[in-house]
């Protein structure tokens, strides 16, 4: 977020500080100013580079195929309009607002950022001799957000509540200032700081709310989905809540929705596959768990539980590869285990079965108890 720091800093030095004086970019002035202003660039640039190279092994960087950069434009202008509107009525505050399948600068929503944002800067780049302060806010806050506009995009998320902290600060200044210009004239004045002190009992009110929604996983997802249900990132997470603590058909139902909405995710059919084997339904289970290993033959999970379907749908010998491949990469896999050793007996291998039974009541006696089960 701060990597844009430098550049904001030069905005302050133009106005409010006013170091330039008329002076010109091109002056001894300004040299030295940006000279100053090297060791922050420097610090960003390693930021960027530290941040680039963590990103590249554990964040899903939005590949511009998918959004080109009139897509990025448009995600950008929604960005600008969508903090400022939150700022000034942080209504309906969720945890995640997701980066639709599409964006185009024609759908609505980016449409209406774009002609805002537009609207905005002109009427700020005509007032900029009677009010420069306007123009250097709007300057300094689309520097500061620029980082994580959606130019350069990673995540499930279209924008983040989160990302508003810093750039917003130079946008808090305006009422401030609109205030304190106010009570210079005691009759505008008293009404300008009796409206200003509603807004403020407002946003304490929807404060105390918005607490409210975040206390437990449960509260939080079901305020989340009353406002956005067709958010897939919520539906599958409020499933992943709901079946780690055993509620799988519930669970299931979240699951299914999420896929039905973004099937190209993998991580939904996983973990709706894995759900629904738990729950008994191999067959269910079955497409899902392929798909999965089929996008991610490195996920030794997803291998190991198509080969416990398999097991389950009595097709011993498919299921050995995977459940062989997942005992072999963690050998203290109890799951994988079980499934070796029922799909070592299906095959008539008893001194197979024997063997992965020795290793499993070391790992989990009461596992081993259930190998004789159907």
């Amino acid at each position: 977020m701060l990597v844009s720091l430098p550049f904001v800093l030069l905005v302050l030095d133009v106005y409010p500080l006013r170091r330039l004086a008329g002076q010109g970019w091109r002056s001894a002035t300004a040299r030295a100013l940006i000279v100053e202003k090297l060791p922050y660039l420097g610090l960003a640039v390693a930021a960027i580079v530290w941040t680039s190279a963590a990103m590249s092994t554990s964040v899903r960087v939005t590949p511009l195929a998918l959004y080109p950069p009139v897509a990025r434009v448009a995600m950008a202008a929604y960005s600008l309009a969508f903090y400022p509107w939150k700022t000034l009525a942080p209504l309906d505050l969720i945890p995640m607002y997701e980066l639709p399948l599409r964006v185009s600068l024609l759908r609505a929503p980016f449409l209406t950022a774009i002609l805002a944002v537009l609207v905005v800067t002109v009427v700020l780049v005509l007032a900029r001799r009677r009010w420069p302060g306007g123009l250097a806010v709007g300057f300094a806050y689309a520097l500061a957000l620029a980082p994580v506009s959606g130019l350069i995009h990673a995540g499930p998320q279209l924008v983040a509540d989160r990302f508003s902290y810093l750039p917003s600060l130079g946008l808090c200044l305006l009422p401030g200032a609109g205030v304190a210009v106010a009570l210079a004239k005691p009759a505008l004045g008293r009404a300008v700081v009796a409206g200003a002190a509603v807004w403020i009992v407002a946003l304490a009110t929807l404060t105390w709310s918005q607490v409210q929604v975040w206390r437990d996983t449960d509260t939080l997802f079901a305020y989340t989905l009353q406002i956005a249900p067709d958010c897939a990132w919520c539906q599958h997470q409020y499933g992943g809540s709901l079946g780690n603590r055993g509620q799988l058909e519930p669970a299931i139902a979240h699951f299914e929705r999420a896929v039905a909405l973004l099937p190209d995710r993998v991580v939904y059919h996983h973990h709706l596959g894995l759900a629904l084997l738990k729950a008994g339904r191999p067959g269910e289970a079955l497409s899902h768990l392929e798909r999965t290993v089929a996008a991610q033959p490195w996920n030794v999970d997803a291998a190991m539980q198509l080969g416990l379907a398999l097991v389950a749908l009595d097709r011993p010998t498919e299921a050995l590869p995977y459940l062989e491949r997942a005992s072999t990469a963690r050998p203290e896999a109890a799951d994988a285990r079980l499934g070796l050793a029922r799909a070592y007996r299906a095959l008539g291998r008893g001194a197979d079965a024997e063997a992965q039974l020795l290793v499993l009541r070391r790992l989990d006696p009461a596992m081993a108890a259930r190998v004789d089960r159907p």
